[in-house]
């Protein structure tokens, strides 16, 4: 089959695939690049002239957006994927994870036609629009005042619409991408994304007009802040973990005697307690690349 059944999240050491097992999948901020017009309308109002800060500034930055990372690539044509993302990989039934997720979780949409990068930038002016309305129309002290005693409900159509246009340039990502004469066909990648919602919380926002090198720069202080929230994981209730957990992969054979006592001998797994039988139940789950690509 050209996907699999199971969802895959790679990692590129044992320590973090050993935390996944424990704590779930930890959300983590990732920079996109999207067109300078995208960056324009999420951060300015729709007066003078943007095309000095387009030219000069917003065409070599992008956003950072903090999501989970999947793919649905079958484990025998991961080799790429592994050399690119890591060589340890925790795997989850689609279409349980999926649907325990359901409200953030999906396919990327891989964008090439022009037609549809028009679009994007065309709702993202939409979506600005709506908010300077908003504005327009109501006392922006009121608006801060009713906000914060959460009486919000007479602008949530403005607060909808915001909330589906960032998801949906949030999941959009090119087909491929040419860098130095070389060519990155993100389409092979077959991802999916769980997106942390934007304006959920000041320390966790969507960070717009960002370089790569100030994302790098802040990176771990940003991951960090994530994993300290309440919902910084992707975890499981007790009932689902062996139900969801389909596949604990390390790289060597010789992790995999090391990856089964630290289920036994873990408080948590996948952020749920489960006794010792389901534990038992899920070291049957442990295996390892070099012996996939030996057996298969």
């Amino acid at each position: 089959t050209i996907n699999s059944s199971s969802l895959f999240h790679f990692t590129p050491k044992i320590g973090y695939l050993k935390k996944i097992v424990q704590n779930g999948i930890r959300f983590s901020f990732s920079f996109e690049k999207v067109d300078p017009e995208i960056i324009v309308n999420q951060i300015s109002l729709p007066c003078g002239d943007y095309d000095v800060f387009k030219t000069a500034v917003a065409k070599n930055n992008g956003v950072a957006i903090p999501m989970a990372c999947f793919c649905d690539i079958p484990l025998l044509r991961t080799n790429d994927h592994k050399k690119k993302y890591g060589h340890y990989a925790i795997g989850l039934d689609k279409e349980l994870f999926s649907y325990l997720y359901s409200s953030i979780m999906n396919p990327v949409i891989y964008v090439h036609s022009e037609n549809v990068k028009a679009l994007l930038k065309t709702l993202s002016f939409k979506k600005k629009q709506v908010y300077v309305d908003l504005f327009k129309k109501e006392n922006i002290k009121q608006l801060h005042e009713e906000f914060q005693k959460g009486n919000m409900s007479q602008f949530e159509p403005g607060l909808d619409f915001k909330f589906e246009i960032n998801n949906l340039i949030g999941l959009s990502k090119p087909c491929s991408l040419n860098n130095n004469n070389k060519t990155t066909y993100y389409y092979d990648e077959r991802e999916w994304r769980a997106l942390w919602p934007d304006n959920k919380s000041e320390a966790t926002n969507w960070r717009w007009n960002i370089s790569q090198q100030e994302y790098l720069n802040s990176k771990d202080s940003l991951n960090q802040t994530l994993a300290n929230t309440e919902e910084g994981h992707l975890d499981l209730p007790a009932w689902a973990v062996n139900k969801a957990i389909t596949h604990i992969i390390v790289s060597r054979d010789k992790q995999i005697d090391g990856m089964i006592k630290h289920i036994m001998e873990s408080k948590t797994i996948f952020g749920a307690t489960v006794d010792e039988k389901e534990k038992l139940s899920l070291i049957s789950k442990v295996t390892s690349f070099e012996r996939i690509n030996k057996d298969y």
